[in-house]
């Protein structure tokens, strides 16, 4: 008689590649070898999210994704329940902090199993007493991490940690950092830049509005109050600092004045993340994808309402971009662009008809691209050698109103391809985007324009759904989930 004991480890292996990480868990309470077998499997890889999450959020298609869904385990492919998926999340968190607390020796012995790590970082559970165990710091014990995909929920909006003086994580070749994410902990990330390959940075600063008052006496979570119904205060979610800092005057009228621009409109538009770049500064001397992702304004006429936009934000994100840029052209191949056109979540609904295809693909002059494909341009005089391709979303490729003669297409040429999935545009000289197009191409290098995604942001506290939530249903929003890869133009 066959028993368990017998069986070839080889065999055992392949049977474990059809099976969920939940039923590897319960099978490795069987055996003491078949535990030695699949412990290190169940470890390895940590995704702590709804199955589907991936595929679902504002994923890119084009390039691949470092890791396709299809390579992933996931917590429990069979069901797509939140509540479960959720009370998992955090249970591990627990787990963590407690051995964190009580058991540093086990604690590291465990997460440094761990070579793909991909978690939202949100705050959907009562933070840890101690501010020296907050999630963030939890990262850098998990020293064998070899991908980290971080994505910081709307609750982290206004998380600020200590400064992180933990080594770099030294086999670290895959980082993306996605959402809101601490300035301290995107800068301690930069100081693994030597092992780096793929780097995608689509980080956001903490979100400003002047629809919130700036009058500490009032009461935020009063009836009167925009964020009443959002926010409902307990201990479980304690109230949000949405309020402007004071060094960031949002109510100076000129942009001399303010550290983040002229922000005097009721609708400020969500930040990029600048000055994470560490002191020290930075050297990529093996990256070779780079993904830099933000959101933007837009010059859309159909919006009555009056918007803000941070020209100091934007000029610390290309500053810290320039120097990423700089330290990594030697070999950098593959280099990812997407600029997130941003509008008021109730917008959408205002003209009839219209989805997220349609608001992307209604800019005009694409002035907004200039500031970004400008400093692109000054460094590739004298750089980038290996560069062979470079995709662009979300930028305005052709003058879609005045046109170009028959080489031109209107925006409802447009929007008809766009739902056949076929859309083609010539790249005109009267829009940046379009010139750059055609820069790329007298220097042979290949580039796509594809359709890209919208920034929808919420007028009370100035956030933004940027990497989604743990609701399902966010996830269809509407064609624009499938769409957003659809190509536009092509040199």
């Amino acid at each position: 008689m066959t028993t368990f004991s017998s069986i070839p480890g080889e065999l055992l292996l392949y049977i474990t590649e059809s099976l969920s990480v939940a039923d590897l868990a319960h099978l490795s309470l069987t055996s003491r070898r078949f535990n030695a077998l699949v412990g290190p499997i169940i470890w390895a890889e940590i995704e702590l999210h709804v199955t589907g999450y991936h595929e679902r959020l504002s994923e890119l298609n084009h390039p691949p994704p470092d890791r396709p869904p299809s390579q992933r385990r996931y917590c429990n492919p069979r069901s797509l329940n939140l509540s479960d998926t959720v009370e998992k999340t955090l249970l591990l968190l627990v787990v963590l902090r407690d051995l964190y607390a009580g058991n540093r020796n086990r604690f590291q012995e465990l997460v440094a199993r761990v070579r793909h790590l991909c978690i939202v970082m949100d705050s959907i559970s009562k933070p840890h007493p101690n501010p020296a165990t907050r999630d963030w710091h939890l990262i850098p014990y998990f020293a064998n991490l070899q991908t980290l995909e971080l994505y910081g929920g709307s609750l982290e909006r206004c998380t600020e940690i200590d400064d992180i003086d933990a080594a770099p994580l030294r086999h670290l070749r895959f980082a993306k950092l996605s959402g809101y994410i601490p300035r301290t902990f995107a800068s301690w990330i930069m100081k693994s830049c030597t092992t780096l390959e793929r780097l995608e940075l689509r980080m956001l600063d903490r979100p400003l509005s002047n629809s919130v008052s700036t009058d500490p006496e009032v009461d935020l979570l009063s009836d009167e109050s925009p964020l009443s119904d959002e926010f409902p205060l307990s201990d479980e979610f304690p109230l949000p600092n949405v309020r402007p800092l004071p060094e960031e005057r949002v109510s100076f009228d000129s942009d001399d004045g303010s550290d983040y621009g002229s922000l005097d409109g009721r609708l400020v538009i969500p930040r990029s993340l600048g000055g994470f770049i560490p002191e020290e500064g930075v050297v990529f001397p093996r990256l070779r994808h780079l993904n830099l992702t933000v959101p933007c304004q837009r010059d859309i006429i159909y919006c009555r309402e009056r918007y803000s936009w941070s020209t100091r934000a934007q000029d610390s994100s290309l500053e810290a971009w320039r120097q990423i840029l700089i330290a990594s052209n030697q070999t950098l191949e593959t280099m990812v662009l997407e600029l997130r056109p941003a509008l008021e979540n109730s917008v959408s609904s205002e003209v009839e008809g219209w989805s997220e295809p349609h608001w992307l693909l209604a800019g005009e002059s694409g002035v907004e691209d200039k500031p970004l494909l400008d400093m692109i341009e000054e460094l590739y005089q004298t750089a980038f050698p290996s560069l062979s391709h470079v995709y662009l979303y979300g930028f305005v490729i052709g003058n879609r109103d005045y046109g170009d003669g028959d080489d031109m297409l209107t925006r409802a040429d447009l929007m008809s391809a766009v739902g056949r999935g076929c859309c083609y545009e010539r790249p005109t000289t009267l829009t940046p985007a379009g010139r750059f197009m055609k820069g790329l191409e007298t220097r042979g290098v290949a580039c796509e324009a594809r359709l890209g995604n919208m920034c929808w942001f919420y007028k009370a506290d100035g956030v933004t759904e940027w990497v989604g939530g743990w609701a399902e249903e966010f996830y269809f929003r509407d064609e624009a989930q499938t769409l957003r890869d659809t190509l536009l133009s092509s040199v």
